[in-house]
Formats: C-alpha cells, sequence, structure tokens
C-alpha cells in the first residue's frame, strides 16, 4: 500500500502530465516541464518576467500563495464564485492581521446554485465589522451565476493578481486540481481594470452589501437546497445501481409541463401531436402507395412525414435515406399489413429493411410505429432513453442506433414506457414523449 508521501507525488505528477507542454497567455508562453525541479525553475524565472502558473501541488498550492498576497498587502480585491468554511481557518486568520496592520479590502462572494456555506459569511460579516471600515463585504445579487475567482492586492513595491479556478474553499486552496495565472502587475494596469469591474458590479446591482438579514435569507434557503441536494445524491445512487424505479422528477416536471400555457407546455403538445400523429399516419400510407418513384418525389414525400415527427436532426439525412427509396417504401407498404403485432414483431420487420438504409435510424423507425399506434408503440430515440434513465430504467444505450437496439430490447423500452404512462396517468405514449422532451430540452 502506496504512504502518504508517494500518493501525494503521484497526484502532483499526475496534474503537471494534464498539461500539455505550453500554455498560451495572449502572446506569450509558459513552458511547463513534467520533472519537478525544472517546474520550479521554470516558473520562477516566468515569474521574474512577469507571470507564472499556479497550481495545486504537492508542497504548495493556490492557498499558501493567497495568503502570501496579504502579508504585505496595502489593499485586496477579492471576487469568489463560492466560500465555504473549510476555508475558514486558512484564511480568515491571516486575513485579519492584515486588516489590524491598515490594510484595506473588498471582499464579494456569490450565492449561486447554493455551494456557499452561511457559516462562512457570517464569519465574513464578523471580519467587516470589526474592521473599522477597512472591509467592504458584497454578495452575488443577480439572477445570472457569479463565477469569477480573482485575487488581487496592491503592495508598496508594486500589484500581484491571481486570477484562475480557485474558489475560497479547502479544494480550492489545496486538495482540487486547480490552475491559476499570478500577474506580477507592475504599472498596476490590471489591478486598476479589477478595481473598474468590482465597481461595476456594484453599480449595476449585481453585488450588494453583505447584511445580517440578507444572510440569514440566504441561509434558510440553503438548508432546504442541502437537505434536498442530499437526499436527490442518495436517491440518485441508488438509482444509477438500478436498486430504485422513481417518478418523483419525471411527476414534478410533468406538473410544471401542465402549467406551462407556452407552445412547449403540456395542453399545446397534446393537441400538436395529435395532429402531427394523424398526419404522419396519412403520410406512411401515402408513401406506401408510391410504388415505382423518382427520387425528388420520394424526397418531398419524406420531407412531409419526418415533419410531422418530433425527433430532432431527421432532415439531415433526408437526401440519403432517398437513395433507397424503393427499399424504404417496401419496409412501409409491409408494416401496414401487420395486424396488432407486438413492439418486438413490428421493429424486426422495419429493422430488416432499414439495415440497408443509412439514416432511416432506431429515431426513424419508432417514430413510424408511434405513428401508426401510440398506445402500443413508444418513440426511442436519445430525449425518450434520458427521461427513462431519470425514472431509473437504465438498461438502454444512450444514443440507440441499429446495432445496439434489438427486437427484445425495443420491446422493455415500450413496456418500461407504458408503466411510466400508467403511473403518470397519461393517456397514451405520445404524452410520455412530450414529456421526455420537455425534462430533455428545458430542465433548469
Amino acid at each position: 500500500m502506496h504512504g502518504a508521501s508517494q500518493i501525494s507525488d503521484f497526484l502532483y505528477t499526475a496534474r503537471l502530465k494534464a498539461f500539455r507542454e505550453r500554455l498560451h497567455l495572449g502572446s506569450q508562453k509558459i513552458v511547463i516541464f513534467e520533472d519537478t525541479k525544472s517546474v520550479a525553475k521554470t516558473v520562477s524565472d516566468k515569474m521574474a518576467q512577469g507571470f507564472k502558473l499556479l497550481l495545486n501541488g504537492y508542497d504548495s498550492g493556490h492557498g499558501d500563495e493567497i495568503i502570501g498576497l496579504l502579508a504585505n498587502a496595502e489593499h485586496l480585491e477579492c471576487m469568489v464564485a463560492f466560500a465555504k468554511s473549510s476555508a475558514s481557518e486558512a484564511i480568515l486568520e491571516p486575513l485579519k492581521q492584515a486588516i489590524a496592520r491598515g490594510m484595506t479590502a473588498r471582499v464579494a462572494v456569490g450565492l449561486s446554485l447554493f455551494v456557499t456555506d452561511p457559516a462562512m459569511l457570517y464569519e465574513l460579516l464578523k471580519v467587516e465589522k470589526n474592521s473599522q471600515n477597512k472591509l467592504e463585504f458584497y454578495l452575488s445579487s443577480a439572477e445570472e451565476t457569479f463565477h469569477p475567482k480573482i485575487y488581487a492586492v496592491r503592495e508598496p513595491g508594486g500589484h500581484r493578481v491571481i486570477v484562475g479556478s480557485a474558489n475560497l474553499t479547502a479544494g480550492g486552496f489545496s486538495n482540487n486540481y486547480e490552475a491559476s495565472v499570478v500577474v506580477n502587475d507592475r504599472d498596476g494596469a490590471l489591478m486598476a481594470s479589477v478595481q473598474e469591474h468590482f465597481g461595476g458590479l456594484i453599480e449595476e446591482g449585481a453585488l450588494t452589501r453583505a447584511t445580517t438579514a440578507r444572510i440569514d435569507g440566504y441561509a434558510k434557503l440553503h438548508a432546504v437546497h442541502e437537505a434536498w441536494r442530499k437526499m436527490a445524491s442518495r436517491r440518485a445512487e441508488k438509482i444509477s445501481r438500478g436498486d430504485l424505479h422513481s417518478l418523483e422528477v419525471l411527476a414534478d416536471r410533468l406538473a410544471d409541463m401542465q402549467a406551462d400555457d407556452s407552445p412547449y407546455g403540456f395542453a399545446a403538445q397534446q393537441t400538436y401531436r395529435a395532429r402531427d400523429r394523424l398526419m404522419a399516419r396519412r403520410r406512411v400510407k401515402d408513401i406506401a402507395g408510391l410504388g415505382k418513384v423518382t427520387r425528388d418525389n420520394f424526397l418531398e414525400a419524406y420531407e412531409g412525414l419526418i415533419e410531422c415527427f418530433h425527433s430532432g436532426g431527421l432532415h439531415r439525412g433526408k437526401r440519403i435515406v432517398s437513395q433507397n427509396s424503393s427499399l424504404f417504401i417496401c419496409a412501409l407498404a409491409e408494416v401496414l399489413e401487420l395486424n396488432r403485432a407486438t413492439p418486438a414483431q413490428a421493429f424486426e420487420l422495419l429493422h430488416r429493411h432499414f439495415v440497408g438504409i443509412d439514416r432511416a435510424g432506431i429515431n426513424v423507425l419508432t417514430e413510424i410505429l408511434h405513428s401508426l399506434d401510440n398506445q402500443r408503440y413508444a418513440v426511442m430515440n436519445q430525449n425518450a432513453v434520458s427521461g427513462l434513465i431519470v425514472a431509473g430504467y437504465d438498461q438502454y444505450p444512450l444514443r440507440p442506433l441499429k446495432t445496439n437496439v434489438t427486437p427484445e430490447l425495443y420491446e422493455q423500452f415500450c413496456r418500461d414506457a407504458r408503466e411510466v404512462q400508467t403511473q403518470l396517468e397519461l393517456e397514451n405514449l405520445s404524452e410520455v414523449d412530450a414529456l421526455f422532451n420537455y425534462v430533455y430540452w428545458l430542465d433548469e
């Protein structure tokens, strides 16, 4: 078993190897060698020239560099997406000491996605209140995700700026794979840009001063989100292992869809899909009766068919399909002769023909079957497979192809889709497919 030192060496080397030989920064380059001594020398040389690459490594990382900025800083500008209590021990005392020495600071923390710990916000607010107006503490207020990671200081001899991926967390400081650039900003131009950007965010209302009431409100929402996140994580783990089938997510999105009065909402989709399915059924019969036809005439008929379908991207393969029009026509004529065929039987018949028709895939095949009977045949495409996976039915390929879907697998797919239909009290498989599309395309 490897010792801790060996594991750390391995992780550090792996991180270095993850970067290519050159990292481009504008027209300049930082050369990264896999040998750790070469890295240290190269980074040192580049810092003398104005910048260096900062990684979390074996003996140093973002935390050391960021805390080091505070040692002689006269002013700090800090903007991070997330701040967690895991970093409080490392950063709060050096921050207090720097402020006591006379450093001024502006710190902004994002509240997006409820990742930031409320406890860390209370700690920073306490530091602000004890700073004698030397620290200004801000929280993100915009609906858009607040996601910068910038640490910039003014020092007696110049300015230094860190821009990269590390948040104010233990992971960002040392444990995560992070990468940033440390800039020796000699003339202060970059520092001035950071300050201007910070000020602009305040002016436009994207950042507002932290208050106890604001943090209290966030803390309540954070507790709810954290509880649901933990529960969802446990349930997702069970579903991914196949231990649980759950329609909770689909039921929740169905409620959203039913309340949605846009063209994507449930009522609108019921109308569109009922109309489109009847039209598609007529056009399937029209194509089946074409007999010998020119390629252009077939293409026109095929375009009319696929515009009734709700699988995406079918038009991209229409000209290739038209190269095998006689085979396609024969397939549709034969499937119309089937009488109440099982999903496996109907699938096998069309699949036998469609194997020889490039770009007539599982989506086209099952859309045709669905148009003929939306109580028996489900549409099988990437959206539908993703919808079943959300409910814990994970035995289907993410990209259904003629090479990985068998008649038996399609039969099972239809059974599972009908189970979802029954449990959610939907009328037919068209409504199930509409829900799967809604979850796939409009999930927040």
